[in-house]
Protein backbone atom coordinates (compact mmCIF):
# COMPACT_ATOMS: atom_id res chain seq x y z
CA UNK A 1 0.00 0.00 0.00
CA UNK A 2 1.39 3.38 -0.97
CA UNK A 3 0.34 6.40 1.03
CA UNK A 4 0.15 9.59 -0.94
CA UNK A 5 0.44 13.08 0.46
CA UNK A 6 -0.77 16.28 -1.09
CA UNK A 7 2.16 18.40 -2.15
CA UNK A 8 1.63 21.79 -0.58
CA UNK A 9 4.86 23.48 -1.62
CA UNK A 10 5.76 22.99 -5.26
CA UNK A 11 8.31 25.78 -4.99
CA UNK A 12 11.10 26.43 -2.51
CA UNK A 13 14.34 28.26 -1.91
CA UNK A 14 17.69 26.46 -1.71
CA UNK A 15 19.76 26.57 1.47
CA UNK A 16 23.15 26.96 -0.23
CA UNK A 17 24.58 28.53 -3.38
CA UNK A 18 28.01 29.13 -4.87
CA UNK A 19 28.54 32.39 -6.79
CA UNK A 20 31.00 32.08 -9.62
CA UNK A 21 30.31 28.41 -10.31
CA UNK A 22 29.76 27.39 -13.92
CA UNK A 23 26.43 25.78 -13.01
CA UNK A 24 23.79 28.47 -13.74
CA UNK A 25 21.28 26.85 -11.37
CA UNK A 26 23.66 27.21 -8.43
CA UNK A 27 25.51 30.47 -9.14
CA UNK A 28 22.81 32.74 -7.73
CA UNK A 29 20.29 32.58 -4.91
CA UNK A 30 16.73 32.41 -6.26
CA UNK A 31 13.47 30.49 -5.96
CA UNK A 32 13.16 26.98 -7.39
CA UNK A 33 9.88 27.20 -9.29
CA UNK A 34 9.98 24.65 -12.09
CA UNK A 35 6.19 24.39 -12.43
CA UNK A 36 5.80 28.18 -12.73
CA UNK A 37 3.02 28.33 -10.14
CA UNK A 38 4.28 31.41 -8.29
CA UNK A 39 6.07 34.69 -8.82
CA UNK A 40 8.41 36.36 -6.36
CA UNK A 41 7.11 39.82 -5.52
CA UNK A 42 10.04 40.84 -3.34
CA UNK A 43 13.16 39.26 -1.87
CA UNK A 44 15.61 40.56 0.75
CA UNK A 45 18.80 39.02 2.10
CA UNK A 46 20.57 39.94 5.32
CA UNK A 47 24.03 39.09 6.61
CA UNK A 48 24.67 37.68 10.08
CA UNK A 49 24.71 41.18 11.59
CA UNK A 50 21.35 42.11 10.08
CA UNK A 51 22.67 44.34 7.31
CA UNK A 52 20.58 44.13 4.15
CA UNK A 53 22.94 42.91 1.40
CA UNK A 54 20.25 42.39 -1.25
CA UNK A 55 16.85 43.94 -1.88
CA UNK A 56 15.09 43.03 -5.12
CA UNK A 57 13.26 46.38 -5.05
CA UNK A 58 16.58 48.24 -4.81
CA UNK A 59 19.00 46.02 -6.70
CA UNK A 60 16.78 44.74 -9.52
CA UNK A 61 18.97 41.71 -10.31
CA UNK A 62 17.01 39.00 -12.10
CA UNK A 63 17.75 35.43 -13.07
CA UNK A 64 16.92 33.43 -16.16
CA UNK A 65 18.13 29.94 -15.28
CA UNK A 66 15.85 26.90 -15.80
CA UNK A 67 14.88 26.41 -12.14
CA UNK A 68 13.69 29.98 -11.59
CA UNK A 69 10.52 29.57 -13.57
CA UNK A 70 8.80 32.62 -15.00
CA UNK A 71 11.12 35.46 -16.05
CA UNK A 72 12.10 38.47 -13.96
CA UNK A 73 12.77 36.32 -10.90
CA UNK A 74 14.87 38.10 -8.25
CA UNK A 75 18.32 36.58 -7.94
CA UNK A 76 21.20 37.47 -5.62
CA UNK A 77 24.64 36.92 -7.14
CA UNK A 78 26.44 37.11 -3.77
CA UNK A 79 27.66 40.67 -4.23
CA UNK A 80 27.01 43.74 -2.12
CA UNK A 81 28.39 47.17 -2.99
CA UNK A 82 30.38 45.60 -5.81
CA UNK A 83 32.13 43.00 -3.65
CA UNK A 84 31.56 39.28 -3.35
CA UNK A 85 30.41 38.67 0.20
CA UNK A 86 32.26 36.32 2.53
CA UNK A 87 31.32 32.69 2.84
CA UNK A 88 28.86 32.21 5.64
CA UNK A 89 25.26 32.18 6.70
CA UNK A 90 22.63 34.66 5.56
CA UNK A 91 18.88 35.07 6.05
CA UNK A 92 16.32 35.58 3.29
CA UNK A 93 12.80 36.98 3.36
CA UNK A 94 10.54 36.80 0.31
CA UNK A 95 6.95 37.51 -0.70
CA UNK A 96 5.67 34.85 -3.09
CA UNK A 97 2.42 35.21 -5.04
CA UNK A 98 0.46 32.15 -6.19
CA UNK A 99 -0.54 32.71 -9.81
CA UNK A 100 -3.78 30.72 -9.64
CA UNK A 101 -5.24 32.38 -6.53
CA UNK A 102 -3.35 35.64 -6.17
CA UNK A 103 -2.57 34.73 -2.54
CA UNK A 104 0.69 36.14 -1.23
CA UNK A 105 2.77 34.03 1.15
CA UNK A 106 5.86 35.02 3.07
CA UNK A 107 8.90 32.77 2.98
CA UNK A 108 11.90 33.05 5.29
CA UNK A 109 14.93 30.92 5.92
CA UNK A 110 18.68 30.55 6.19
CA UNK A 111 21.12 30.11 3.36
CA UNK A 112 24.83 29.52 3.07
CA UNK A 113 27.04 31.27 0.58
CA UNK A 114 30.06 29.17 -0.39
CA UNK A 115 32.81 29.64 -2.98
Amino acid sequence: LINSKEITNVWNFPNVFAPGTSDPDNSGFHIINQLNLVTVQEMKIFDRWGEKVFDSQRDGTTCSCPTCGIGNTPCWNGNYRGKLQPMGNYVYMASVKEISTGAVKNATGNLSLIW
